[in-house]
């Protein structure tokens, strides 16, 4: 994170598109060979999640993705929106009850039909506060 960190910087008129440069960015190892194929668009003034999928199954790339995508959903106060949808089950994916899981270890909210959203502190903090 901190490598992305000091090549970023909150742009407060266009956060949604600086998330979205950087996230295109962590595709990659740093040895340049992919690990991750993720795909995300701007959505109702969110990013959409539409594909979070580890080339190199069972190695944590998934989870590490995942997780630098949501701090830098915090850093920019941008929410995430998407619908946990397995791929590749019957060779190394998660089922669906596993997906839905493992989002919501990571701070997301799923319903019961697999829509999921991740919604920043920072923009929770000010829903309250108004």
């Amino acid at each position: 994170m901190n490598e992305f960190d000091s090549r970023t910087e909150l742009d407060p008129l266009c956060s949604v598109e600086r998330l979205l440069k950087c996230s295109v960015e962590r595709l990659w190892n740093s040895d340049g060979t992919p690990v991750i194929a993720l795909e995300v668009r701007p959505f109702n003034g969110s990013i959409r999640l539409c594909n979070i999928r580890s080339l190199k199954p069972r190695h944590g790339f998934g989870t590490s993705a995942l997780v630098w995508f949501t701090e830098l959903a915090e850093k920019h106060s941008v929410s995430v929106t998407g619908i946990a949808t397995p791929t590749g089950v019957k060779v190394h994916g998660l089922p669906k009850s596993a997906l839905r899981l493992w989002y919501e270890r990571h701070g997301f909210t799923v319903s019961r039909h697999g829509e999921i959203w991740y919604r920043p502190a920072s923009r929770s903090e000010e829903s309250r506060t108004k």
